[in-house]
């Protein structure tokens, strides 16, 4: 079988108050595990990418540079839903498209910086499109009309998140992505949702997320970097997947790592 060979949903401490990692600690445990590649997807920003750009190349890992982002479908009504939307640069024009994204959002902030479909739309150009987490847009009753709009803007660009966390909630939500790929002919990808770096750092994290208030968020200790064995047996074991599916997630990991060649010129001007 594929390893698995890059985390492609990562959080360091650019995620404030949520994420409980730093970019030196991620890369090292990346090479430490054989990662080919890993991805940083902080939470609507793309501060640290090229901290973490730096020192990727330093440790001979390929860095894919990306952004979890809050989607809304009305910007003129603060209280619209959040949807969950990870993006990955594909390329020099992918990675400006993505810190145009990030202005936008912040341009229009309510409570966390928010983008619209007509903004992906715009800036869509060497960009990656994931469905994300729990919190993203597969979790409406019918997320019809915005999965149709991002396969006509992304196409074979699209991809569908898998989560391996031992809970039920994920696994009914597993089940709904996966039925959803296979119905529409999307392609899926495993990703861990990492917020912290090891295991032994849940405990940590948990602490870091109630110094504000307590939260309910990230109930099993699984948020963290993982081996092929660990991922295999809680897709396989746990939420049922057959080792094909999984094989199959770990092909198109690889597809969109061959696909994500960001090459950064430094020590130019650019005004």
């Amino acid at each position: 079988m594929q390893k698995f060979i890059a985390n492609l949903h990562t959080h360091d401490g650019h995620s404030i108050r949520d994420g409980y990692s730093t970019i030196e600690e991620l890369v090292s445990r990346a090479k430490e595990l054989h990662y080919e590649a890993l991805a940083l997807t902080n939470h609507g920003t793309v501060s640290g990418l090229i901290p973490f750009y730096n020192e990727c190349h330093k440790r001979g890992i390929k860095p894919i540079l990306g952004c979890e982002m809050y989607y809304v479908h009305d910007i003129n009504l603060n209280e619209s839903p959040l949807y969950h939307m990870l993006f990955l640069a594909k390329d020099l024009v992918g990675y400006k498209n993505l810190m145009k994204l990030d202005t936008i959002a912040y341009r229009q902030f309510y409570k966390k910086p928010r983008i619209t479909m007509s903004d992906i739309e715009e800036f869509h150009e060497g960009l990656i499109c994931s469905t994300a987490c729990l919190a993203g847009v597969m979790r409406q009753e019918d997320p019809t009309e915005d999965m149709m709009q991002l396969s006509t803007i992304f196409n074979h660009d699209l991809y569908m998140e898998l989560q391996p966390h031992p809970t039920d909630e994920q696994k009914a939500y597993n089940y709904k992505v996966h039925e959803w790929a296979v119905k529409h002919n999307h392609k899926e990808i495993i990703t861990l949702d990492s917020h912290y770096t090891f295991k032994d750092d849940a405990k940590y994290h948990r602490y870091w997320l109630n110094l504000s208030k307590e939260s309910s968020y990230y109930e099993t200790p699984t948020y963290y970097l993982m081996d092929t064995d660990e991922i295999n047996h809680l897709m396989i074991d746990y939420h049922g997947f057959h080792g094909s599916i999984v094989e199959r997630c770990y092909n198109n990991i690889k597809e969109i790592v061959d696909k994500c060649n960001v090459e950064i010129p430094f020590g130019e001007q650019h005004y």
